[in-house]
């Protein structure tokens, strides 16, 4: 079984996502859904026990609690715990397994990663459906290089799209964009060259890029010109 998900992010910490995943993963449960919480990373004193004797954040236990499951070291696979003012406990998979100042810990990020991509496999395998919990703001730029919680990347994985849906209907069944409620004119949607792929070809200088004209939320980019 493979589930399908939902992240949940915001544009602060502190912004109400974990009320807000609980709450999703609530309402799933009474719909008969078997749901799961994921938080990739997440930075707290306050912790719980899990079923499989480890640690995660007190919030994913919560959570747990709200989708009627046992807390499990996979829906918090890698927690810090401030034990300075730029240093922290590192638990991975449940486990205390050394203590990292803020620079070590970036570097480390690489690594933490597998342990994040390990869980984040077997609850997808488990559960029907799996609520993601960002961490922090997906704006972090100065973390984006280690970024292993937030940002469209991660989104796309936690939406299980992959280069599997390559030419797949937008229609369904195995991907489905639907309307939104207010109808958007041509004149509302803005095009421009591909961000991050100056290293194409001719294929850097293609209008693919469409977005809503004057969208806060949408990276700048440029206006697309033909290639020389």
């Amino acid at each position: 079984m493979s589930a399908g998900s939902l992240m949940i992010q915001g544009t602060t910490s502190d912004a109400g996502k974990s009320t807000l995943v609980a709450g999703l993963c609530r309402v799933l449960r009474r719909r008969g859904i078997s749901v799961a919480p994921f938080k990739p990373q997440n930075m707290a004193l306050n912790s719980a026990v899990t079923i499989d004797g480890g640690e995660i954040g007190r919030a994913q236990a919560v959570q747990a609690q709200a989708c009627g499951i046992e807390p499990h070291t996979d829906m918090n696979p890698v927690l810090l715990k401030p034990n300075t003012d730029t240093g922290a406990q590192v638990i991975v998979h449940g486990k205390a397994l050394f203590n990292m100042d803020a620079r070590a810990y970036h570097d480390y990020k690489t690594v933490a990663m597998g342990a994040v991509l390990e869980s984040w496999a077997r609850l997808r395998m488990q559960y029907e459906c799996v609520i993601v919990e960002g961490a922090g703001s997906p704006a972090e730029i100065n973390l984006r290089d280690r970024d292993i919680a937030s940002g469209p990347a991660k989104l796309t994985q936690a939406m299980a799209i992959d280069r599997t849906l390559d030419g797949a209907s937008l229609s369904g069944p195995l991907l489905r964009i639907t309307p939104r409620d207010r109808p958007v004119s041509e004149e509302q949607i803005a095009v421009s060259t591909r961000i991050g792929v100056e290293g194409a070809p001719d294929a850097a200088h293609w209008p693919l890029r469409f977005y809503l004209a004057g969208n806060p939320h949408v990276s700048p980019g440029r206006p697309a010109k033909p290639p020389k």
